[in-house]
């Protein structure tokens, strides 16, 4: 038997066989693989995007009504306690006058009625709540509670996101007269910050700060950071305001400016590490790899992860930084060395000529100076003054502790820090 050459064309119009009948069904079957293949590779990221997005929307749309849903039944809920000499009484019979209206609805219970009540009593003269909602700084959300100029303890001031139209929401279960009256009043809205937070972070807050400063500082950066419940469980257990005030007065360099230094904390709680009892620097770093989504949790959301053990070439040796990290919001790298025991003068050396390799090699045109954290299990405050004060690189030293600090021993330092200041 004489071999015939076979050719096949194959498009997407169909195919050409110069091979007789026999070898239709294999050319379909080749043009099937073909298809299938096509389709395979179809990108449907922008489709999963849209459906991604669209079911973000709906939740924060229903978590926004929510919360001026609850704003509203807490401020007429506040009035009418005024006015009813049997008060806790009153609350009853309108949690069991719900429940006959709505079997449905578990949630309108005495105990949830007096948060919602207390939710709107907390916030109705809070800035955070009252402040007009600015366009020009929509995209932002206020710093945090800190010391000012003049290091006196204040407040943040809540640059609020743009609230859009609301629609008006009415309970069956209260009188419309009355409502409408309540609506005229100054406090009827609730700002567009507060319906960026869940119910149950709310509730957390609420439960755990102490102090207006406190509050609004958990509310912010819940907000910025989209803390989870977890996760904001984690720094209030973990002191993290109480941390961050007393942040404010720590040791840089003289290059560094207060705006940057206030990205970093002067104490870092590693509680979530698995390390031994006599562990060593290598420990350290590994564990941290291992457990970066809580440490970037700790230190922030705007940190982004490059790499462990960095190489950066000097003349024709070679070092190694333990973490190197990209800060979205300054632009910049951030290097940090980790060290077992307390801080020691020439770490500021080691950790000038660092930063001075990045900025060359590594550093895009368009960021800014690599910043260096020394991370001590202590430090003695004089000492890391001293050795600073002729650094000319972002440099600061901060400690770590590997277990939740005590907080009522950081709320006893920064009452004591208040009362130097008001001296």
């Amino acid at each position: 038997m004489l071999e015939r050459e076979a050719c096949y064309d194959f498009n997407w119009n169909g195919y050409k066989n110069y091979n007789g009948e026999g070898d239709e069904i294999m050319a379909n079957k080749q043009l099937d693989k073909r298809l299938n293949a096509e389709v395979q590779v179809i990108n449907v990221a922008p489709i999963l995007k849209l459906v991604q997005d669209a079911r973000d929307n709906a939740l924060r749309k229903v978590n926004e009504e929510l919360i001026v849903l609850y704003w509203k039944i807490g401020e007429y809920l506040s009035a009418e306690s005024e006015k009813h000499s049997y008060g806790d009484k009153y609350i009853e019979s309108v949690a069991n006058e719900i429940k006959q209206n709505y079997p449905e609805l578990r949630t309108f219970t005495r105990r949830t009625l007096y948060r919602i009540k207390q939710f709107y009593e907390t916030y109705r003269d809070d800035e955070i709540a009252l402040t007009p909602l600015s366009t020009s700084n929509r995209k932002e959300i206020a710093n945090t509670s800190g010391l000012n100029a003049s290091n006196k303890i204040v407040s943040p001031v809540a640059t609020q996101l743009d609230s859009g139209n609301r629609k008006e929401i009415v309970s069956a279960t209260l009188t419309q007269s009355n409502l409408e009256k309540r609506q005229e009043s100054k406090n009827s809205i609730v700002s567009a910050t507060l319906t960026q937070l869940n119910w149950t972070n709310h509730l957390q807050i609420m439960s755990a700060a102490k102090s207006k400063a406190e509050r609004d500082f958990y509310v912010l950066n819940a907000i910025k950071e989209k803390w989870t419940y977890r996760e904001l469980r984690r720094q209030l257990d973990s002191a993290y305001y109480q941390r961050y005030v007393l942040s404010a007065n720590k040791s840089v360099t003289s290059s560094m400016s207060k705006d940057i230094a206030n990205q970093f904390l002067d104490t870092y709680v590693l509680d979530f590490l698995d390390l031994p009892e006599n562990y060593q620097e290598k420990d350290l770093q590994k564990q941290l790899i291992e457990n970066m989504k809580n440490f970037i949790l700790e230190v922030g959301k705007d940190f982004v992860y490059y790499g462990s053990e960095v190489k950066v070439q000097v003349g024709d040796s070679d070092f190694f930084l333990d973490l190197l990290f990209y800060h979205r919001e300054l632009q910049c790298l951030v290097a940090f060395e980790l060290k077992r025991g307390k801080f020691e003068p020439e770490y500021i050396g080691k950790m000038d000529f660092y930063l001075e390799a990045l900025d060359r090699e590594h550093k895009k045109e368009h960021e800014n100076p690599s910043v260096g954290i020394i991370l001590c299990t202590s430090a003695n405050s004089q000492v890391v003054e001293y050795a600073m004060s002729r650094s000319i690189s972002p440099t600061l030293v901060s400690r770590y502790e590997l277990a939740l600090p005590a907080k009522h021993l950081l709320e006893q330092r920064l009452k004591e820090l208040e009362g130097i200041f008001e001296e």
